[in-house]
């Protein structure tokens, strides 16, 4: 039987703990650490795990579990290895993971164990991640620990009697008491609750079972998905679909998002811009009932034009921040209020996403606090996963959460925004701080059209606009009966021109070219608009051709040589189209 649980650390202290590691040495660390605080072992041991320097280990082994991640064998006295097997100690080395530090101690608690809950066992493990980053976090501080660790081991040890009687109610009262005691230690370092943020990366390929699954967890997260993979999802997959809207109807999910797909919308123009958006979030009311009112997405696609035209369709604040290449700029603060190029403000959360998915984030978790809550006053922490592929130690964080804030209390985005005041900072970022990586990106991709495709787009929404412009002006120059039937014109047209805009999006964002025959129904709908103009100023028939008309379709002058010996095409005018 054992009378001990120790881990060896690679640190003669944790002020000195370097948290900066690779993913296989973070994993070791953390399974090292945590995996000691199962109740079989807390309940068999009567005391909690300690810790020693990899460099120091204890001399007195006799009774003792020690854990030695690999990291640390290297600096073991030449010796201790040999002496901890002639004391009797039970040494675990070479074990990675979590689950296999626990199955290897468990085994030599010998057979006829009780049987634990899993979901409770899980809990206790939590405990011994949160009593770590607290820790960690209280150095980070430069503080003494405040931590009560007595009160901490009896509640700990309570709770493992409890659970190994088969008592879930009265283990879960005292491990309630035990994460307290880890809340006042924290408290006492910084009395506001961190916001941690989970965003959930969604994408065709995704919206099978590991996101149904988390969705009907009811636990606050934020949905990233754009408005095809709704409609998408509403084809493919309606049960999620289903479970997607309960849980907005319960308020555990916030979505994010507004795009129909997610354009390079730097090189877009400020009505385009808006154009896409409004197509998206049609996408979302249609599928859900229901549009995002925070802006975000995946990719690179931030420019200063987004926060005029986020206000003007209702969006009330954007997530400042992307997950791929390209460069934006970030302030000392999460939270700001950004200024667009004509002044608009909205609010935004500009700070670094965490990968979920990996050890090495959750090592350094205690640091990112720690900057977070130096710098804010509404300190946010945003935790970026795919469905099913964030790792134990962000499940073991969200238990934590479940016990109290002690680390900080999971929330949507929307809450996040209308719960805590902004802290009043104006950011006005210059275009030049924005920094694309399209070309690149497709270069590296092997796209055989980089640049042509962006040429192709804007050709043809050349057309498309100068063939609604022809077609409001012609319209405006009829006669007062025809003027009547402006308006329902009107909407018309816009609802001809978006069915065009939208082919020409789609194929901006194929790799294949634009179907042969839209470039001709292009051409054949501005020729259409010119020639219903003409008539409209100037009452040619079809059989006229008394001279030539020239039409500048933009509102600024254009100059243009004409050919006097070109024949006059019958039976339209002659065009001059815009360039791109």
């Amino acid at each position: 039987m054992f009378n001990q649980l120790i881990v060896l650390l690679p640190c003669q202290s944790l002020e000195s703990f370097d948290l900066d590691r690779r993913e296989d040495v973070a994993e070791q660390l953390l399974s090292a650490w945590s995996a000691l605080w199962h109740p079989e072992l807390l309940a068999a041991t009567k005391t909690i795990p300690s810790w020693h320097p990899d460099t120091y280990p204890p001399d007195d082994l006799s009774g003792c579990l020690v854990v030695v991640p690999d990291c640390c064998v290297s600096s073991l006295p030449d010796d201790w290895l040999a002496q901890a097997e002639v004391a009797g100690a039970c040494v675990l080395q070479n074990l990675q993971h979590r689950h296999a530090i626990v199955a290897a101690a468990l085994n030599r608690l010998g057979p006829n164990r009780p049987s634990v809950d899993p979901d409770l066992v899980a809990d206790f493990l939590a405990l011994g991640f949160g009593y770590l980053q607290v820790e960690l976090l209280t150095r980070k501080f430069r503080y003494m620990s405040s931590l009560n660790e007595a009160a901490l081991r009896t509640s700990a040890l309570a709770a493992a009697d409890k659970a190994l009687a088969g008592d879930v109610a009265g283990a879960r009262e005292h491990l309630q008491a035990a994460f307290d005691r880890l809340h006042e230690a924290r408290e006492y370092l910084y009395h506001v609750d961190a916001q941690l943020l989970d965003l959930t990366l969604v994408a065709p390929s995704t919206l099978g079972d590991a996101l149904r699954e988390e969705l009907a967890e009811g636990l606050p997260r934020n949905l990233l998905v754009s408005g095809s993979v709704i409609e998408e999802m509403a084809r493919s997959e309606p049960r999620t679909l289903q479970t997607l809207k309960e849980a907005l109807a319960a308020g555990s999910v916030a979505l994010l998002g507004g795009e129909f797909t997610e354009l390079a919308l730097p090189l877009l123009d400020a009505e385009a811009i808006g154009q896409h958006l409004a197509r998206g979030l049609a996408a979302y009311q249609e599928c859900l009932g229901q549009r995002p009112v925070v802006f975000g997405r995946r990719r690179f696609g931030l420019t200063p034009a987004l926060p005029q035209v986020l206000r003007h369709l209702g969006f009330t604040a954007a997530y400042h921040c992307t997950l791929d290449d390209g460069r934006f700029p970030t302030d000392n603060q999460s939270r700001v209020q950004w200024q667009g190029i004509d002044g608009t403000l909205i609010e935004s959360l500009g700070c670094l996403p965490i990968d979920a998915s990996r050890a090495k984030s959750f090592l350094a978790l205690a640091k990112t606090l720690s900057d977070a809550m130096g710098l804010d006053r509404t300190p946010a922490i945003v935790f970026a996963h795919w469905p099913g592929k964030s790792c134990c130690w962000y499940e073991d964080l969200r238990r934590i959460a479940a016990y109290g804030s002690v680390l900080g209390k999971f929330s949507t985005m929307t809450s996040c925004f209308e719960e805590t005041s902004s802290v009043g900072k104006q950011s006005y970022y210059q275009p030049d701080q924005y920094r694309s990586p399209y070309l690149k990106q497709e270069a590296s991709a092997g796209r055989r059209d980089p640049i042509s495709r962006w040429v192709r787009y804007f050709t043809r929404r050349a057309k498309v606009e100068a063939s609604q412009t022809l077609e409001v002006l012609a319209t405006l120059c009829k006669g007062k009966h025809e003027n009547e039937r402006a308006g329902h014109f009107s909407a018309q047209c816009e609802r001809g021109k978006g069915d065009f805009v939208r082919r020409i999006e789609d194929a901006l964002d194929a790799e294949t070219a634009l179907e042969a025959d839209l470039e001709q129904e292009l051409s054949a709908e501005l020729e259409k608009s010119l020639a219903g103009f003409a008539r409209s100023i100037t009452g040619a028939t079809a059989s006229s051709k008394r001279g030539k008309l020239i039409v500048n379709p933009l509102s600024s002058s254009q100059e243009a040589c004409i050919c006097s010996s070109l024949p006059v095409p019958s039976p339209s005018p002659l065009s001059s189209l815009p360039s791109p």
